[in-house]
């Protein structure tokens, strides 16, 4: 069964493979309409296969998020059979009424990127 879903994640998660945490297997970049993806792995060793995607390039922390070609990101996941895209991020808030570990769903958002495309069309 292919995965239907694929998790966008930062250095935490890179962090937890290295300790043993999970291990993922790679699958490599993919070619898309608007350029190369960054590279794409398979997380198998759960009941709930994901494809993993890192945030700021594989592995470590290469370029800011700004920099990475998301549209060929996201287009490669959609070719995979991808439904669902999730993101594990550690960003800092601008509330204290948050503590470290709480889990948050944006329902607002200011989207200060500017130099890069905004859609795929």
């Amino acid at each position: 069964m292919s995965p239907t879903f694929a998790c966008l994640a930062g250095l935490s998660v890179y962090r937890l493979q290295e300790q043993g945490s999970f291990a993922a297997r790679v699958i490599g970049p993919r070619e898309t309409p608007f350029g190369r993806s960054e590279v794409i792995s398979l997380v198998e060793a759960t009941d709930a296969p994901y494809y993993l995607l890192p945030s700021h390039g594989h592995g470590k922390y290469h370029r800011s998020a700004g920099f990475i070609n998301q549209r060929a990101n996201l287009y490669a996941l959609k070719d995979l059979g991808v439904e669902c895209v999730f993101s594990w991020s550690a960003v800092g808030a601008i509330s204290h009424n948050y503590n470290m570990g709480d889990m948050v769903l944006v329902s607002d958002l200011i989207d200060r990127t500017t130099r890069r495309a905004h859609t795929f069309y």
